[in-house]
C-alpha cells in the first residue's frame, strides 16, 4: 500500500523539485556570469593602464635620450667654434723686422714691418695636423694614406686632407669653413675623431678606411 502511494506522489514531487533546481542553477549561472564579466572588465582596465604607463615611460625615455644627444652635440660644436677662433688668432702673427739701409747710418733704419701668415692653411698640412692632433703619428699616417697630404683632392664623395665624407659636409658649411683648407679639414677631422672617442674610447679612427684596412701602417 505504501509503495503504491509513493508511486503516485513521487512524480509530482520530482517535477516540482526539478523545476526549483533549474531555477536555482540558472540564478547561480547568471551570478557567476555577472562576476566573470565584472572581473574581466577590471582586468581589462588594469592592462590598459599598464600599457599606457609603459608607453609614457618609453616616450619620456626617448625624449630624454634625444635631448641629451642634442645638448652634447651643441656643446661639442661650441667648443670647436672656440678652437676655430683660437686657431685663426694663432695663425697670423706680427713679427717686427728691423732692416738698415745700405748707408750704414742708424737714422736710416726702416720702420718695423709685419710679416705674413705663419703657415698657409690651404697648403701647409703639417702645421694644420699638428694644431689639432699634436705629434700623433697615426693622424699623419692616416692623412697621408687617405689623401697623400693633398688638401684639395676629391675621391668617391670624400673631400680634402682627411677625406671627410660628404655626410659631414654640414660641419664645414655651418661654420663657414672650407673643406679644401688643410686647417679646416683637420679641425673637422679632429671633431669627428673626438666625438667617437667620447662614445667608445679607441674608436676615433675607425670611420677612416685607411685605418681599418691598415694601409696607414706603411707611413708610421
Amino acid at each position: 500500500m505504501i509503495d503504491f502511494i509513493r508511486t503516485l506522489i513521487d512524480p509530482v514531487f520530482n517535477q516540482k523539485y526539478s523545476h526549483e533546481r533549474e531555477i536555482v542553477e540558472s540564478q547561480i549561472a547568471r551570478r557567476d556570469f555577472a562576476y566573470l564579466q565584472r572581473h574581466s572588465k577590471i582586468l581589462e582596465k588594469k592592462n590598459r593602464d599598464v600599457f599606457i604607463c609603459l608607453m609614457i615611460g618609453f616616450i619620456l625615455g626617448f625624449l630624454f635620450f634625444f635631448l641629451s644627444i642634442r645638448l652634447d652635440a651643441k656643446k661639442t660644436t661650441q667648443v670647436h667654434a672656440v678652437n676655430l677662433k683660437a686657431g685663426k688668432r694663432n695663425a697670423v702673427k706680427s713679427t717686427p723686422m728691423s732692416i738698415k739701409k745700405h748707408t750704414g747710418l742708424e737714422s736710416d733704419v726702416v720702420k718695423p714691418q709685419t710679416s705674413s701668415i705663419v703657415f698657409d692653411k690651404y697648403t701647409d698640412y703639417n702645421n694644420a695636423i699638428s694644431m689639432f692632433f699634436g705629434n700623433d703619428k697615426i693622424s699623419f699616417a692616416v692623412a697621408r694614406a687617405e689623401s697623400g697630404f693633398n688638401c684639395s683632392v676629391v675621391a668617391n664623395d670624400n673631400y680634402g686632407l682627411f677625406q671627410i665624407n660628404i655626410v659631414h659636409m654640414w660641419r664645414f658649411t655651418s661654420h663657414g669653413l672650407k673643406w679644401y683648407s688643410c686647417h679646416d679639414n683637420a679641425m673637422v677631422a679632429h671633431q669627428i675623431w673626438e666625438e667617437r672617442e667620447q662614445i667608445v674610447r679607441g674608436s676615433g679612427w675607425l670611420i677612416w678606411g685607411a685605418y681599418t684596412d691598415k694601409s696607414y701602417l706603411r707611413y708610421l
